[in-house]
């Protein structure tokens, strides 16, 4: 798993934080960037063993900001860049948008959202995706 970097989208939620631990102790780096929600802090930090990582969180309170994020971390890392979103139904669709507009890889731990629209998202962008319908803690981390 070494060389994959995983942006997490839900932090600093409950599950992106176990996400974002499971990662970094499966050898993962985990980007110091994220993807949160509307009035969302602005920073949280990630500790797993000795390893700490103070990652900026960007909301969509600011138009294009994540999209942004995403292009610029794209940029640095490429195709090892992965999305892992644990965030809310009501996000699924526009944050699979997202990340298709920015042609990044995704997971999404997220249940809801229109499934036949995520699938046509997906397919039309040409990103590789992985949509369970139960990632639950006992089961990914």
């Amino acid at each position: 798993m070494a060389g994959i970097v995983i942006c997490v989208s839900g932090l600093p939620g409950a599950m992106g934080h176990e996400v974002s631990q499971a990662c970094l102790r499966r050898g993962m780096t985990l980007a110091p960037v994220g993807l949160t929600g509307p009035s969302m802090p602005g920073q949280c930090q990630v500790k797993e063993g000795d390893a700490v990582v103070d990652v900026t969180l960007v909301g969509p309170e600011t138009p294009g900001a994540q999209k942004q994020a995403l292009e610029e971390l794209r940029k640095q890392h490429g195709d090892r860049l992965v999305i892992i979103d644990f965030t809310h139904p009501t996000a699924v669709n526009p944050n699979s948008e997202l990340y298709a507009s920015a042609g990044v890889n995704f997971v999404f731990g997220t249940t809801g959202g229109d499934r036949d629209a995520l699938m046509k998202v997906t397919q039309d962008s040409g990103v590789y995706a992985v949509i369970a319908p139960n990632m639950g803690k006992q089961i990914v981390a």
